[in-house]
């Protein structure tokens, strides 16, 4: 008999246990909710100048263009209460039809309850990491990785787009006007006025290129980390005799008061052998904006440079610089 009170014991004393280590889930604040939709724009907003001389860049399919540029695969849409506690994070795939975004980004349906809130908007291709603790602290990791044929740090960022925190308020079922994205990145554009000699196969931008960056943390703060320096890579190998060959890349590096620094453009044969590097100084590159950089690469009498070009929001006007 006292076996058997011992063992009932026993037993109360586990349930009570199991129930102290597995604590109930905090019920929800009561109130009504509403049912809020955010559409987002701005995912197709280039518009692309033209470069003079008979030489367009407006199809990125022209075989005078050497072109590397992703655009997004990914929306994230990140709601904050007013004291910056995660309310709801929702992932969502952007579809493409002819590489036009479809809707122009993407749609956000939820329900909240009465209140104030903050929403954050991000289009990415890259590896997101959240952060569940600060609201600004989330990063974006740059693809990027060594090349043992050129022995080079090889970079390829894709383009993004991002809708900073912003407040809104719920107390009724609200359809919201929409929330335009803006171009978090720069792009380079190398245009080569002279002929493609035969042996050139390969040409890299290097530099001070980051390896991660924080999108939503704003000027004058700087929001990217760098490691060793890297580069943007273009393959020339199908385009030998050409004149007016435009290399284009996403380049993540300005922020909307604009980075300027020193960069190297390097030329390869089919054998990943050096021919020769030209250095390039105080090129400038600015969040939504166009480095264009023109010249002859490969005239040995040309010591006069690179024209570089800096053309505001993806439209007409240009900065210009020779290398």
């Amino acid at each position: 008999m006292k076996l058997k009170s011992i063992l009932f014991i026993t037993c109360l004393l586990m349930l009570s246990s199991c129930r102290k280590t597995n604590p109930q889930i905090s019920p929800m604040p009561e109130g009504k909710e509403y049912e809020i939709k955010f559409t987002t724009s701005g995912l197709a907003q280039e518009v692309r100048p033209n470069l003079g001389g008979g030489i367009s860049t407006k199809s990125q399919n022209s075989s005078n263009q050497v072109s590397t540029i992703n655009q997004p695969n990914t929306i994230e849409y990140l709601i904050y209460s007013m004291d910056n506690k995660l309310v709801e994070r929702k992932t969502e795939r952007i579809n493409y039809l002819n590489g036009v975004p479809s809707n122009n980004g993407g749609t956000h349906k939820t329900k909240l309850l009465e209140g104030r809130y903050k929403i954050g908007i991000f289009a990415h291709s890259g590896e997101f990491k959240f952060d569940n603790s600060q609201l600004n602290n989330h990063e974006i990791l740059i693809d990027r990785g060594f090349n043992y044929l050129i022995r080079r740090d090889i970079s390829n960022p894709k383009e993004t787009f991002i809708y900073h925190y912003k407040d809104f308020t719920v107390e009724k079922d609200t359809i919201y006007p929409t929330l335009k994205l803006e171009r978090l990145n720069s792009k380079l554009e190398i245009l080569i006025k002279d002929e493609i000699p035969s042996n050139i196969s390969f040409i890299t931008f290097g530099g001070n290129l980051p390896n991660k960056f924080y999108p939503f943390i704003l000027s004058p703060q700087n929001p990217y980390q760098y490691t060793t320096p890297s580069n943007i890579l273009f393959n020339l190998s199908n385009h030998a005799g050409k004149k007016g060959l435009i290399l284009e890349n996403i380049i993540q590096v300005g922020n909307k008061v604009g980075i300027i620094d020193n960069y190297t453009i390097e030329a390869f044969d089919n054998k990943f052998e050096l021919l020769f590097s030209k250095n390039i100084k105080q090129v400038l590159f600015k969040e939504n904006h166009i480095t264009r950089l023109t010249g002859r690469l490969f005239d040995v009498n040309n010591d006069v440079g690179f024209k570089v070009e800096f053309i505001r929001e993806y439209a007409t006007k240009v900065i210009e610089k020779e290398i």
